[in-house]
Formats: structure tokens, sequence, C-alpha cells
């Protein structure tokens, strides 16, 4: 996983975060992956930018919410807010863990993702010899 915890007081790396903390940031990637994958537009207004992938600074409430998203660095025109307005208000499906030190710095990178409904389609059609065994 490409996750660093951090909190204003200091900065705590994937090698020492305990495992709790490790796992609700790869929750919390997953999610967000999800919703990606199932938001057709956002995604090609994504892979139309100039970056492939962005570092993302995520906060979860007390609900299991995401509250709040900043990237890192600059970003194309647009992309900030348009994930903010798709992914503030993403439940999570837990609360976070107690003690976790916020944001959860995630890298989102799209660059591979592809949208639900061209992802749902076969890879390969049978051939006819396939149809007859």
């Amino acid at each position: 996983m490409s996750a660093a915890l951090q909190a204003e007081a200091g900065l705590v790396t994937a090698d020492r975060a305990p495992q709790a903390w490790l796992a609700y940031a790869a929750l919390v990637q997953t999610r967000i992956e999800d919703a990606l994958v199932a938001d057709d537009a956002l995604l090609h207004q994504l892979q139309q930018s100039a970056e492939s992938a962005v570092v993302a600074r995520v906060w979860v409430n007390t609900e299991g919410r995401i509250s709040a998203v900043a990237l890192a660095g600059q970003a194309s025109a647009g992309v900030e807010p348009a994930l903010q307005a798709r992914l503030i208000g993403l439940p999570i499906s837990q609360t976070p863990p107690s003690g976790l030190r916020w944001p959860i710095v995630l890298q989102l990178d799209w660059s591979g993702i592809q949208a639900l409904e061209a992802s749902t389609q076969p890879a390969l059609t049978p051939s006819k010899e396939q149809d007859m065994i």
C-alpha cells in the first residue's frame, strides 16, 4: 500500500503505523476506488486530466463518512473540486479506529481503472470450438 498516515504533530509512516490504521487506510482507498469505478463521468474527466495519479489527504468523520479531501501539490483545473464533490459524504462502512491520526494520505491512481460499465463486459468472447465443448 502506498499510504502514509500523517498528523499535524508528525508523520507516521506505514511501516510504523498500527495494523488497524493500515487496514482502515486500505478500506478508505478501496471505497474511493469503488466510487471512481461507479462514476463514469468523473472517471473520464480524471483520465483526461494531465495526471494519472494524485496524493490525497483524506479525513473521515466519526460516523464513518469522508468529511474532507485535499490534494497535495498541484492538480489540473477541476480535478480537486470534482473529487471533493464525489467523495465528501462517501460512506466507508466502518468508523475510524481509535487514535487514528489525520489525515490519511493516499495515492489515488486512476490510470488503470475502468468504468464499471466497461469492466463488466466479457474480456473474451468464446470461440465456436469452445461453444461446442
